[in-house]
């Protein structure tokens, strides 16, 4: 583990010690919580956002074989 420094704004500061002394955590425990699922969110890609938004290739793969062209994406 990796020691930082965060500064909070005085209302941040509050609410963050109201929760770590009601949910008996650390201060710190909460934000590498709350860092983690704020990550993880971001770090998601959408891989079917793109489904239907350009036209077909030459090759005559068309939309209908979507899910197998993905298989083949992801794999």
């Amino acid at each position: 583990m990796r020691k930082t420094m965060v500064y909070l704004d005085e209302e941040q500061f509050l609410v963050l010690k109201k929760v770590a002394a009601s949910s008996k955590k650390k201060a710190s425990e909460i934000i590498r919580e709350a860092l983690t699922a704020y990550l993880k969110e971001k770090d998601k890609v959408d891989y079917f956002s793109f489904v239907g938004i350009a036209e077909g290739t030459k090759d005559g793969r068309t939309s209908a074989e979507a899910e197998d062209i993905l298989k083949e994406f992801l794999r």
